[in-house]
């Protein structure tokens, strides 16, 4: 189960709502400069596309070659198995920043 990433439920993505969100290790807090995990969620092409990226700057500025994408179903499934995903590649992150 997720503990840092929540995404809302399906009828929140089925209105084309944008969930965007970030999390950021305890001890970067202090340093906004630092290299932080970003996500961002929608329905894009009836699949509920998930991306996540590791910078500082907001998504628009941000290199796109920087931004992993990932495609689920648009059901609860989905949704929980993106929140899986993004869960799994923030993981990744803590750990190659030590934590």
């Amino acid at each position: 189960m997720a503990e840092h990433i929540r995404l809302p439920k399906l009828a929140y993505f089925t209105q084309k709502n944008l969930r965007i969100g970030s999390v950021t290790p305890e001890d970067l807090v202090a340093h906004p400069l630092e290299p932080i995990f970003q996500y961002r969620v929608r329905v894009q092409d009836d699949r509920l596309r998930a991306e996540y990226y590791i910078d500082s700057k907001c998504y628009e500025l941000t290199d796109k070659e920087k931004i992993t994408v990932q495609t689920f179903d648009v059901s609860p499934d989905g949704i929980r198995a993106a929140e899986d995903w993004l869960e799994d590649a923030y993981r990744v992150f803590e750990r190659s920043v030590g934590y």
